[in-house]
């Protein structure tokens, strides 16, 4: 039994690094500004990952956790792509496009609380400094364009920072 359990790790364990090979984790903190809104800037945390799917080219999947003073909570999350464009050997430039679903819920003015979601196309630009081999630290603006009640055009500006951890 305890080779077969050995044997099946000597396996295994190569086929998951060389799937995970290309694949990067961020992690970060920044503000989103929801239709601009006064007073209502929400802080939020971010967790993203991306595959390579070609030179200098990533597959994005990521979601937020959003919130003001007043009892609101923001959810986006996002698919997209991201072009890389190295400028040094440590600096890197990217252009991002994709998708970005947002669930919103809100407080209304009765107390009670309404729940709205948006759906839109995002347009990102980022920096990224390498730091490390397997470590880089990243500022990233986005704007998004949401369709969604009541106003149905919606816009939502983000600008993050944070660290991606790298499996070369």
């Amino acid at each position: 039994m305890r080779k077969l359990v050995l044997a099946a790790l000597t396996l295994f364990l190569p086929a998951c690094m060389a799937g995970a090979a290309g694949t990067s984790f961020s992690a970060g903190l920044g503000f989103d500004f929801f239709n601009y809104r006064p007073g209502e800037i929400y802080l939020s945390t971010s967790l993203a990952l991306a595959q390579r799917v070609g030179e200098d080219l990533d597959l994005d999947l990521g979601v937020e956790f959003g919130l003001t003073t007043e009892p609101q909570f923001f959810i986006p999350a996002a698919v997209g792509l991201s072009f890389h464009f190295p400028a040094m050997e440590s600096l890197s430039f990217l252009l991002g496009l994709g998708l970005t679903p947002l669930f919103l819920w809100e407080k209304g003015t009765d107390s009670s609380t309404t729940f709205r979601f948006y759906l839109g196309p995002y347009l990102k630009s980022g920096i990224r400094f390498r730091t490390h081999r397997f470590m880089s630290i990243f500022l990233e603006l986005q704007q998004d364009l949401l369709i969604g009640a009541p106003d149905w055009i919606n816009t939502c500006t983000r600008i993050h920072g944070g660290v991606t951890f790298s499996i070369p």
